[in-house]
């Protein structure tokens, strides 16, 4: 059985729209429970291509990415190739996550958001006359995952090579599977508690009945014991009774033979 279903998505992209170009594509195939990394997919595409697919620059990003390192932006611009070869290659990619097992819908994509990420790579697929090879219900937030419990995962330490694409997702791999991990801790914690409280109301309501019950007993007792009537039937055949101990009333009002309460047989004399 395949446990590692779960992939994270990074682009490093030219604008922040929808359709934008995105120059690296990278993901990283994860256990969510263990953090067990898999197969990894990293590729550049070439700009051009993207363009002459409708796809969009924006100056404003470009300007950003030139305050950034030059190492990290020389990265991006490696070996570039043309978009429907990296889509193409990408698909590729998740058919083997899946261990050839289509539709691909037992994986789960991960964005950072979802559709800053998987939107923008859904754009592409369909810029260029594609299906992208997954369904949107299967996208999953990083971002609104991990930032649901800012408390958790803060020991993960971001590396040093910023906007590598197969860093980013091997930081967000982290980051994810130590959140997730206390989530479920706390959960089954949470489990153990309410086990316990139900527990207690179940043995709390039991002593109650048992309390009720006493009562009952000692009502009739008293009952019996100041000579009132107990019993519906007041004339039950010894056969109905069944085997049983007579009792009598105590009452000096009663008269004589003092009759059985329970079979309505005459009380011996001896």
């Amino acid at each position: 059985m395949n446990n590692m279903t779960h992939i994270m998505v990074d682009l490093e992209t030219l604008a922040e729209g929808p359709n934008a170009v995105f120059p690296s594509l990278a993901a990283v195939q994860f256990n969510i429970n263990t953090g067990q990394m898999g197969k990894k997919f990293s590729m550049n595409i070439d700009i051009n291509s993207a363009v002459a697919a409708g796809l969009v620059i924006d100056a404003s990003t470009i300007g950003w990415w030139f305050t950034q390192p030059h190492e990290v932006s020389a990265l991006m611009f490696h070996d570039p190739q043309p978009l429907s070869a990296v889509l193409q290659e990408f698909s590729h990619f998740l058919i083997d996550c899946a261990d050839g097992i289509e539709p691909l819908d037992q994986l789960v994509l991960w964005g950072n958001s979802s559709r800053y990420d998987l939107g923008k790579l859904a754009w592409a697929y369909k810029s260029l006359g594609y299906d992208y090879p997954w369904n949107t219900w299967v996208e999953k937030c990083y971002r609104t995952y991990t930032k649901l419990f800012p408390n958790f995962g803060n020991e993960v330490k971001k590396h040093d090579m910023k906007h590598d694409p197969i860093q980013d997702c091997e930081f967000q791999i982290r980051k994810l599977v130590a959140v997730h991990n206390m989530v479920q801790l706390r959960m089954e914690q949470h489990a153990e508690v309410d086990k316990g409280y139900t527990e207690a109301i179940l043995l709390l309501h039991e002593i109650q009945q048992t309390e009720h019950l006493r009562l009952d007993i000692r009502e009739k007792v008293k009952d019996f014991m100041d000579g009132k009537v107990i019993i519906d039937d007041p004339k039950p055949s010894v056969e109905k009774a069944g085997p049983h101990l007579c009792m009598y009333s105590r009452s000096i009002d009663e008269p004589r033979p003092r009759l059985c309460k329970i079979c309505n047989e005459p009380e011996p004399t001896t």
